[in-house]
């Protein structure tokens, strides 16, 4: 259906965002549960189904029985995953998109419903939920919703490097802080002072009342207090 080639734009867009696309999943393999059980830490699944008034596609029903079986209620908190959902309708026209959205939206929410229970989150950041294939303007809801995704991936990442904090506030001031610490240089040896004096300019944070110290037991210990 139309999900796939939106899936495709999506990806495309991703990579333009440089975020880290590890692999794409056809939801009607078996294999798609696995997949999302092997999902790494803070990872993002991006879930993009196609939907008709009457329900989910067979893919996207099947992705969700498989959920509601297989898992036991927050079997997946503890990856603190999030899910990035894109329901897709193919309209023939503007007046028939228009009566369907509501039944499409409805129909496709049985599949955060089911990440949800097994303990994945919808993704904070906001984002398109919906897209109407016959009459919307694919490229721009594929790219809005890349975006988005983007976004998450790199506060999420921030979040593992701030070491349990908040993702991005965590972050930044965590660079604040490093940004705060002054660089103090030793060196050891005549050439390698001639080297560090030549170097030493281009340290933006090296302090700029103290000079190359020798790299003595004394004088590292001293840095050391300080």
């Amino acid at each position: 259906g139309a999900a796939k080639d939106v899936c495709d734009l999506v990806e495309e867009q991703l990579k333009k965002h440089d975020a880290d696309v590890v692999g794409v999943q056809s939801l009607s393999d078996r294999k798609a549960l696995d997949v999302v059980k092997k999902m790494a830490k803070r990872s993002i699944a991006v879930v993009i189904t196609d939907c008709s008034a009457e329900g989910l596609c067979g893919a996207g029903r099947k992705i969700v029985r498989n959920m509601n079986i297989d898992l036991d209620s927050g079997a997946l908190a503890d990856k603190e995953l999030s899910l990035a959902f894109l329901v897709v309708g193919t309209s023939t026209n503007n007046a028939t998109a228009a009566a369907s959205k509501e039944a499409i939206e409805k129909g496709g929410q049985t599949v955060p419903k089911a990440f949800d229970r097994a303990g994945v989150k919808s993704l904070k950041n906001s984002h398109p939920t919906f897209l109407d294939a016959g009459v919307d303007d694919v490229q721009a809801v594929a790219a809005s919703f890349a975006a988005a995704v983007a976004a998450g991936a790199v506060e999420a990442a921030a979040g593992i490097r701030g070491a349990g904090g908040g993702a991005k506030g965590t972050s930044e001031s965590a660079g604040a802080g490093a940004r705060s610490k002054k660089v103090k240089m030793f060196f050891a040896g005549d050439e390698a002072h001639e080297a560090l004096d030549a170097l030493a300019p281009g340290f933006p944070n090296a302090a700029p009342d103290s000079e190359p110290e020798e790299a003595t037991l004394q004088s590292l210990a001293g840095a050391a207090k300080d």
